[in-house]
């Protein structure tokens, strides 16, 4: 059987047939052969060195290929630039050292279609991705050479996001990305790479916009090493253009507490005599006055240098309280602490730390309570805190059945071409029947997918949402849009 090969071409090369030998679409069609045929036999070569039974004498034939091959298009080239199932295939590691991840999306998805198993066989591809480098290639080679589909979904862990996102472009296929911790600097020049998971970047906007209405305009930051690159980028960045200062940005080992403990005391300069030779000499004075018999055993501190008014802590809970006691310890006078939703958890105020009182966290979902997507947690009476085991799993179930919807929604038309399912897919509207997303679009021009934000302030035991519907609603809204 022939295989048909699937990526996206602009022109036609039927209509490229009736032009002169130097006609422009006649060298853009040349082109087109001369990028695109290279990938094709790399992915195949990959495809059939693994499974040497897939090799087709028909598919080789069309790989043989030239560009001079534009004076005479044969069926093959038609083929390679139009063809799909109008399938939705969708690349997971279910197998190997990042399958705890790929098996919650791969569950998210199965059960929302648990009713119409049917519909599921008909429409949905799922190839395991294995959790390495090569198997992802030849899963996107089986994608492309057996399963034909009008659009992708993947990218769950950082690297396959990386990797798929490259497929995307070159191949020329719609891809709905599960992880958007990552943009590419030419991010504008996307064309079918969409970014489905909630925007770090707006979450930080939001952040940054409410320290500047709360009079917080000088700030710093801690965080786990090799963490948190594109929320502290937006904060830093968004919080310049509105008027806020970063005093510093330490990182530290988020499993060793004396790294936790240096990076707050370099905040503060609490280990820093620089300046200070005099006030370091006034307290060991002090000290051998109060300790006539010797002060060994007593430790000499300087007093902390304040000159921030919030710190942004960008850790889970665990480690929040950890810091909390640190700078307790070391005479830190209280401050606003800022993060995001790493910190959400019920730990977070049981038991209540009088220190953490009036901080602010960040958050894509406001209540558990009112989840899209028929999706029901056991969480809290407020439906601020989910039980601890699923509250780990809601945010990969959330993502994976907001891309299969979109997926759906974006073939519901029957699109003709893969252009055309792209072109659908960025002026998708947001669904009226699913009000967690308020914004109007699904995308963004960016093709970041649009998510609400919401920001909580810690308040004793409790935590108390800082913007919420009038009375006659009991749903919370999100905070305007930055």
């Amino acid at each position: 059987m022939k295989i048909i090969l699937i990526t996206m071409l602009t022109i036609s090369c039927s209509l490229l047939a009736t032009e002169s030998p130097v006609s422009t679409g006649q060298v853009k069609c040349q082109q087109f052969v001369q990028s695109k045929l290279p990938l094709y036999k790399k992915l195949y070569r990959l495809q059939t060195k693994l499974s040497p039974e897939l090799r087709d004498p028909d598919l080789e034939s069309v790989l043989l290929s030239k560009a001079n091959d534009c004076e005479t298009p044969s069926q093959g080239l038609i083929d390679l630039a139009m063809g799909h199932k109008n399938k939705i295939g969708i690349i997971l590691p279910l197998t190997g050292v990042d399958s705890i991840i790929g098996l919650q999306y791969e569950d998210s998805i199965r059960t929302l279609f648990k009713n119409h198993q049917k519909a599921f066989d008909d429409k949905v591809i799922i190839v395991d991705s294995k959790s390495n480098k090569t198997k992802f290639h030849r899963a996107v080679a089986d994608m492309v050479f057996i399963h034909k589909p009008a659009i992708l979904l993947g990218g769950v862990t950082l690297k396959e996001a990386k990797l798929l996102r490259v497929w995307s472009e070159t191949l020329q296929i719609p891809t709905l990305i599960m992880r958007n911790k990552w943009f590419s600097q030419d991010a504008l020049s996307t064309k079918f790479s969409f970014y489905v998971s909630p925007d770090q970047r707006q979450m930080a906007r939001t952040l940054s916009t409410y320290m500047f209405g709360r009079g917080l305009r000088r700030y710093a930051i801690i965080h786990p090493k090799e963490k948190h690159s594109n929320f502290i980028a937006e904060l830093t960045s968004h919080g310049e253009k509105i008027g806020l200062t970063k005093q510093a940005n330490q990182s530290y080992d988020p499993l060793n507490i004396k790294s936790i403990e240096a990076a707050v005391k370099s905040v503060f300069a609490i280990d820093d005599v620089t300046g200070r030779e005099q006030e370091l000499l006034d307290l060991i004075k002090k000290k051998e006055e109060e300790y006539p018999d010797g002060y060994e055993n007593k430790e000499i501190i300087l007093p902390p240098i304040i000159e921030i008014d919030g710190l942004v802590v960008l850790d889970h809970f665990k480690n929040l309280r950890h810091i909390a006691s640190i700078l307790k310890y070391y005479n830190v006078p209280k401050m606003p602490l800022l993060g995001s939703q790493n910190w959400r958890a019920k730990e977070l105020v049981e038991p209540k730390d009088p220190y953490l009182s009036s901080s602010v966290f960040v958050d894509y979902i406001g209540s558990y309570n009112e989840l899209p997507y028929r999706l029901k947690v056991n969480s809290d009476k407020d439906g601020f805190f989910a039980h601890s085991r699923e509250a780990q799993m809601v945010d990969y179930w959330l993502i994976a059945r907001h891309s299969i919807q979109i997926a759906i929604r974006a073939l519901r038309n029957l699109p003709v071409s893969r252009l055309e399912v792209a072109s659908h897919i960025k002026s998708l509207k947001t669904n009226s029947q699913t009000p967690f997303f308020e914004s109007s679009t699904v995308f963004d021009p960016r093709h970041r997918s649009h998510w609400p934000t919401f920001l909580f302030s810690i308040q004793g035991d409790r935590l108390l949402p800082l913007f919420k519907r009038p009375s006659s609603s009991n749903r919370l809204v999100a905070t305007p849009r930055q």
